[in-house]
């Protein structure tokens, strides 16, 4: 078995089928699985059925955590321990794949099983009803905002990472991942490839990434809430802990803006 495609999804069963369909319909010529967690409350089974002969399997769970971003990590090792493909691509529930993905990044990942990768994704706003191309921020990589400002990885979701199985191995044996129930996954894993593998971007748009009103990031990604530097400072824990130490502008800031909110908290 050359790949696992590896979904999660929750509550999402008006895209699901989409979702499936994307990876079915793959030009890839080679052997891949799909393997899918559902922790949806209700569930209708019946689309399930005709996909039954094209080596899907499904599994209907209750939620392993009442944290949604810690049971998003828990679905993934889950399904994980299910496959068997030699190489992994993970993707939500909500999102789907380009048609000639796996064909594309078979190539790439069997000549390089020792790094983590991420294409470029189409992102969709469905409120909007319109796609827009991510673009690389160049600037990321300029050596004095690494060192100074911010060197924490280019991430663009979950659904853009693929990778070895060793890797996937490597990654859930920590399982202090566990532990750090704000931080997304394809954050743990990106953190987690910049030390221990090589982690690169590929430049192709292969995957449709989804936005929502209601998404799960949505409830972190506003500058002025608690959520938001209660994250930060849990992914700079994260970043120390695996060894990847940072004293850079953006931890001291981040650092001093968490201790006054508690403290505020506190007070109040």
């Amino acid at each position: 078995m050359q790949f696992s495609i590896l979904i999660n999804t929750h509550n999402q069963s008006k895209y699901l089928a989409e979702c499936i369909e994307s990876c079915i319909n793959q030009s890839f010529k080679g052997s891949y699985e799909i393997i899918i967690c559902d922790t949806s409350k209700n569930v209708n089974k019946s689309f399930i059925k005709k996909y039954k002969k094209k080596n899907l399997k499904y599994f209907h769970r209750k939620s392993f955590s009442k944290l949604p971003i810690l049971d998003q990590l828990y679905k993934n090792y889950f399904i994980f321990k299910k496959s068997r493909g030699r190489f992994i691509a993970l993707l939500d529930g909500d999102d789907f794949f380009c048609k000639n993905k796996l064909e594309l990044i078979y190539e790439i990942i069997n000549k390089n099983k020792n790094t983590i990768f991420h294409d470029l994704p189409i992102y969709y706003y469905e409120d909007q009803n319109i796609f827009k191309d991510s673009k690389i921020n160049l600037y990321k990589n300029n050596f004095f905002y690494k060192n100074f400002i911010n060197n924490w990885p280019i991430v663009y979701g979950t659904s853009c990472l693929f990778f070895s199985r060793q890797f996937m191995k490597d990654f859930f044996s920590e399982k202090i991942i566990f532990n750090f129930s704000n931080i997304a996954i394809d954050i743990k894993i990106a953190l987690f490839a910049q030390k221990f593998y090589k982690y690169r971007i590929v430049n192709k748009k292969l995957t449709v990434k989804r936005f929502k009103s209601n998404s799960l990031d949505s409830k972190y990604n506003k500058l002025y809430t608690r959520r938001y530097w209660f994250r930060r400072y849990e992914q700079f824990q994260f970043q120390n802990y695996i060894g990847l130490k940072s004293k850079n502008i953006n931890y001291l800031l981040t650092t001093f803006i968490y201790y006054l909110i508690k403290l505020y908290r506190k007070i109040i």
